[in-house]
């Protein structure tokens, strides 16, 4: 009886096994490190009945692969779509422009987008959402933007450009890495709408899952989110 109740338990482990449940999500580029991949391992650890798989994709990518629901969700920026998604936000975050020191902006506590009018700009292309953000913010402020350069997945070249002192590159103060970089710093841009909104996207009218409800739960709490 003791050999016929392992065998029992086994069976059972490997059937508990099969039917976990998945989860796919994706993310956007530096969104991942922003959530935390500590925080994702604590939580697969804690829920060892749910199977994370994890992609990462440009923002229109995100939005794309949760539309033809290759993914379950995204976490991702606002993509202010409320036609097609359901948006959960869950964190903000200020722009800052990141200025050769040698610039007299570099000299000031903090900047509009009016401050940048007469500036070479670096930016980051169409398929990061924040960009978005950013060209609605000239527009009301009635500049059109000089840009020196359009960046993808290679910030590097961003700073370098700076470094250079070929232009200033407008980012999101969490994610600017600078500190390799003795020539440059960061300026805070002080407008109240400017700013990158972060988190899960769903399509619209699609049920969420008991698995993602916990995923999606145990990230809301952070403290530190």
């Amino acid at each position: 009886m003791i050999e016929v109740f392992e065998e029992f338990q086994e069976e059972t482990y490997i059937e508990a096994k099969k039917q976990k449940q998945s989860i796919k999500m994706g993310f956007s580029p530096g969104t991942l490190q922003i959530l935390g991949a500590k925080e994702l391992l604590e939580f697969t650890d804690k829920h060892d009945d749910i199977n994370l798989k994890i992609s990462e994709y440009s923002d229109v990518s995100c939005e794309a692969n949760v539309l033809n629901e290759t993914l379950d969700t995204a976490f991702t920026i606002n993509p202010h779509n409320a036609v097609d998604f359901h948006y959960y936000s869950l964190i903000k975050d200020h722009f800052v422009a990141v200025v050769n020191k040698s610039n007299p902006i570099a000299q000031k506590e903090s900047i509009s987008f009016e401050d940048l009018r007469e500036e070479s700009l670096i930016l980051l292309d169409d398929t990061f959402r924040m960009q978005l953000v950013v060209a609605e913010h000239f527009k009301k402020a009635g500049i059109r933007p000089r840009v020196y350069s359009r960046c993808n997945h290679d910030l590097n070249t961003a700073y370098d450009f700076v470094a250079l002192n070929k232009g200033i590159f407008i980012f999101v103060n969490s994610l600017a890495k600078i500190d390799a970089y003795d020539e440059l710093v960061r300026i805070p841009i002080s407008v109240p709408t400017a700013f990158w909104d972060l988190g899960f996207i769903i399509k619209k009218d699609k049920k969420i899952s008991q698995p993602l409800k916990k995923f999606m739960s145990y990230f809301f709490r952070k403290p530190h989110l």
